[in-house]
Order: structure tokens, then C-alpha cells, then sequence
């Protein structure tokens, strides 16, 4: 019965060996890294890579702004929201007195039906609008008209 062949290869001899050495280029006394070593130094270029890019994230937006006191920004803040609540008082006493319009009635839920078909309806008008001779001489003009014309006198 014959032997079965091994897949094993015979060990090079030592003048093989050195002129394969020899054709890539390692010597035999020069030793190469171990795989474990490679790891780590492939593992510490990959993290480097990543601290550059996380540094790069991190540097403050607003590089040009001088970094004031949190109590100076408290204090900017609590002008600023003065300000706009002067402006809205303002702007309420000087708006007309309207009666209470009473309780919000919620919006129906639409079917999927009703949704496309105020859809389509809305594409039509769209068009209608686009088309127009008015709308396509002066756009701007047109839509002014057009809230004078809709929107109630005293709300402008």
C-alpha cells in the first residue's frame, strides 16, 4: 500500500534558504517584527489618525469669538430676552383688542382618500396661479394684491 503523501514540505537547507533570503531582500541575522508587534504598531497609526481627526472636531466653531464669562454671556442673554419681551409688549398694546375666539376645534383626521384629493386640488390651483398672465408679469406684485385683497384690513 503506498504511502500517503504529506503536505508537509521538507525543511529549505541553509544555502536555499539564504538565497531566497538573498532575492527578497532579508538577511538572516536581520530579524522582522513579530505579528503581535505589527498589530500594535498598525493599532497605535489607526489611533493616532483618530485622535488628529477627533482634535480637529473638537476645536471650538466659533474659533474667531472671544470666550466670555458665563456671567457676562448670562447677562447678554437676560438683555436680549428683555428686549424681545419689551417688543412684544409693544406690539400687543398696539395690536387691536380681538374677542376670544373661543375654544380650538381640532383638526379631522383625513383619510387617505381625502388627503390625495386635497392634493390634486391644491396642484390644480398651483398651476392656475403659475399660468396666470398677471402672476407670470409681476409675481410680486400679484401676491401683494392678492393679501390685500384676502387678508382683513386691521390685521396688516
Amino acid at each position: 500500500m503506498p504511502k500517503a503523501m504529506s503536505s508537509r514540505q521538507p525543511a529549505p537547507s541553509t544555502a536555499r534558504a539564504s538565497r531566497a533570503a538573498a532575492s527578497t531582500g532579508n538577511s538572516i541575522g536581520k530579524k522582522t517584527a513579530p505579528k503581535k508587534e505589527k498589530l500594535v504598531q498598525k493599532r497605535e497609526q489607526w489611533m493616532d489618525k483618530l485622535r488628529t481627526t477627533k482634535k480637529a472636531r473638537n476645536t471650538p466653531k466659533l474659533a474667531g469669538k472671544p470666550l466670555l464669562s458665563l456671567a457676562t454671556d448670562l447677562i447678554h442673554e437676560l438683555k436680549l430676552a428683555k428686549t424681545a419681551d419689551e417688543i412684544v409688549a409693544k406690539m400687543m398694546a398696539d395690536a387691536p383688542e380681538s374677542e376670544p375666539a373661543g375654544q380650538a376645534v381640532p383638526a379631522k383626521q383625513l383619510s387617505r382618500k381625502a388627503r390625495q384629493k386635497n392634493v390634486q386640488a391644491e396642484a390644480q390651483r398651483f398651476q392656475a396661479v403659475i399660468n396666470h398672465a398677471a402672476f407670470q408679469a409681476d409675481p410680486f406684485a400679484t401676491i401683494q394684491l392678492h393679501l390685500q385683497n384676502t387678508l382683513q384690513p386691521g390685521s396688516q
